[in-house]
């Protein structure tokens, strides 16, 4: 992949203790999200430049912080039996909650001894480098070239500490189930659907949302909420330019975003992505489509496994994008640096990366595990046997760099909302722009 992210960090940033008051302020208003963007997992030993420390005298527990069920359980138990002294516990919680209390965390210098990052919030975080163990003390440089390079350097500072180590890679693709596509009048095959929006781009998902309810009185789309941070995810350019200037209402391809979402809102859910009703739209039928991420494909499958074989996958309106990918980093505060920084090593080296797509469907970041051919020419049976290698490779390729700052999460989640309420019917799109501008403007500054 070709999509670097870039972001505007270092020593303009301002007290972290002073940070959790303002952010706590703002996130007490977000709605529960969990993006999750689910990391990359394996079960076999990786190689690369940090050795295995060597067997302790005594027992050793890692605390992981993470959010929701990211899937890591097995890895620690894999890990465990290859290092029997030491045992990784997760501590897992809803996605904003495990930001914020990393906030928390970090400041008071006591939290987990590893955590993950979501790649929205990492441009945030790493404008604090002292309170992360910097990977460039254990060998972390070594291993810089064995990962795309724009899902690599988010995680550096300034300064040149190493943060943490890149897991998956988000892609896009449209999952759909044929079944209701079918009963529609709709086509049915991966070529027919990818046709129908082929040439018109994301007007042409609108139209065919609207014919959809139209026939059958659900929704097409999962959530604006999807529908939103997908879009926004395909553009370079989103909140903030390239010299760190926020940019998120004079931006046209935000605003044509926005559009789009509004458009399509009469015919698609109004649920936070991962929340309970969405879950519950996607196990009944009631979505027709879901944006789907290379990872997404495999909360599908654990949020509805009867639905195995009603599923297929086809090209995403408007090209190529990236939504998701994490980073997993350790606390300067740890009490085993050493131990936690192999783990991490481990977890995200590129052989576990390529296990755990053929088995968990999370597209790897790592160069070799993402380029070997039983990757490109892996085939998902949940979903009829659709070329996932081949197709998220390919919407891969084609990715530009993207522009994250430090508030791009924040940003985002107040747009999201606010296309929540025109779904619901509680406001106009103009309405619901103007609330969601004041209150990004109020509270993180005013757009360029």
């Amino acid at each position: 992949m070709v999509f670097t992210i870039t972001c505007n960090h270092g020593a303009g940033a301002p007290p972290l203790n002073k940070v959790i008051s303002n952010e706590g302020k703002q996130m007490n208003k977000v709605a529960k999200v969990s993006i999750a963007a689910a990391m990359v997992l394996g079960v076999v030993a990786g190689t690369g430049a940090v050795a295995a420390p060597a067997q302790a005298a005594q027992n050793i527990t890692l605390t992981f912080g993470d959010w929701g069920d990211m899937g890591f359980k097995d890895l620690f138990a894999q890990y465990h039996k290859l290092h029997p002294n030491i045992t990784i516990v997760e501590k897992s919680s809803e996605y904003n909650a495990h930001h914020q209390g990393l906030l928390t965390a970090l400041a008071s210098g006591k939290g987990n001894d590893i955590n993950g990052i979501e790649g929205s919030w990492m441009p945030y975080f790493v404008q604090y480098p002292s309170k992360f163990l910097d990977l460039r003390k254990y060998g972390g440089s070594a291993l810089a070239k064995n990962y795309l390079s724009w899902r690599w350097n988010p995680a550096v500072a300034k300064d040149g500490t190493i943060l943490g180590l890149p897991t998956d890679v988000g892609g896009m693709a449209v999952a759909y189930r044929t079944d209701l596509f079918k009963a529609a009048g709709l086509p049915s095959d991966p070529a027919g659907v990818s046709a129908l929006w082929a040439k018109t781009g994301w007007d042409g998902y609108v139209a065919i949302a609207k014919q959809y309810t139209e026939k059958t009185g659900k929704k097409f789309a999962d959530s604006t909420q999807g529908i939103f941070s997908g879009i926004v995810a395909q553009n370079p350019t989103q909140y903030y330019d390239n010299k760190g200037n926020l940019i998120y209402a004079s931006n046209k391809l935000v605003k044509s975003a926005w559009d789009t979402t509004v458009a399509i809102a009469p015919y698609s859910g109004s649920a936070a992505v991962f929340s309970t009703e969405w879950n519950a739209a996607i196990a009944n039928g009631d979505a027709a489509s879901v944006l789907a991420p290379a990872w997404m494909l495999t909360m599908i499958k654990g949020i509805a496994p009867k639905t195995a074989g009603d599923w297929n996958v086809a090209t995403v309106p408007g090209g190529g994008g990236n939504w998701g990918g994490s980073w997993v980093t350790v606390a300067k505060s740890t009490a085993h640096p050493a131990e936690a920084a192999a783990f991490v090593e481990w977890l995200l080296a590129p052989a576990q990366q390529k296990t755990i797509f053929l088995t968990k469907g999370n597209l790897p970041s790592a160069v070799a595990a993402l380029n070997d051919p039983a990757v490109t020419g892996y085939k998902d049976a949940f979903f009829q046997d659709a070329p996932v290698g081949k197709i998220y490779g390919s919407s891969a390729a084609s990715l530009k760099p993207a522009v994250l700052g430090p508030k791009s999460a924040s940003i985002s989640t107040s747009f999201q909302n606010a296309a929540a309420t025109v779904a619901q019917g509680k406001a106009s799109g103009a309405a619901a722009w103007s609330a969601a501008i004041a209150e990004i403007q109020k509270n993180v500054g005013p757009s360029k």
